[in-house]
C-alpha cells in the first residue's frame, strides 16, 4: 500500500485498518479491517491505496465465487479480499519508494 492524498482516493482502492507491527516490518504492517473500491474521499476510511501488488492464499478463490458484482456492475477483487480479511485475516505493508501507475498516460 502507499498514500495517495485524499482527494485522489476515488481513483483507488483503499484500506482502514490498524498498526500490527511485527519483526522487520514495524509500523509498516496493518491488519486490514476494511477496504473500499474507488470510493469518494469524504467516505475513504483512510488514504491508503491499494497498489495491485499481492500474496493472496487460495482461500481467495472460495471468498471470489461467493462475490456478488460491485462496483462497475464487475465482480471485485477488493470484495472478495474483504469476506477473507472477515474470515481468515488480510494484512498490508505500506511500502517505501516510488510507484508508477500504469493506468495514467504520464506514468506509464
Amino acid at each position: 500500500m502507499e498514500e495517495v492524498p485524499r482527494e485522489k482516493t476515488h481513483l483507488y482502492g483503499i484500506v482502514g485498518g490498524e498498526a500490527a507491527p511485527q519483526g522487520p516490518f514495524g509500523e509498516r504492517l496493518l491488519r486490514i479491517r476494511e477496504l473500499v473500491e474507488k470510493p469518494k474521499p469524504e467516505e475513504a476510511p483512510s488514504n491508503l491505496s491499494i497498489t495491485g501488488r499481492y500474496v493472496l492464499p487460495p482461500a481467495i478463490f472460495d471468498c471470489l465465487e461467493r462475490t456478488k458484482p460491485g462496483a462497475g456492475g464487475e465482480i471485485q477483487l477488493t470484495d472478495a479480499m474483504k469476506i477473507l480479511a472477515k474470515e481468515q485475516g488480510l494484512w498490508a505493508y505500506i511500502y517505501e519508494g516510488i510507484s508508477y501507475d500504469a493506468g495514467t498516460n504520464w506514468d506509464f
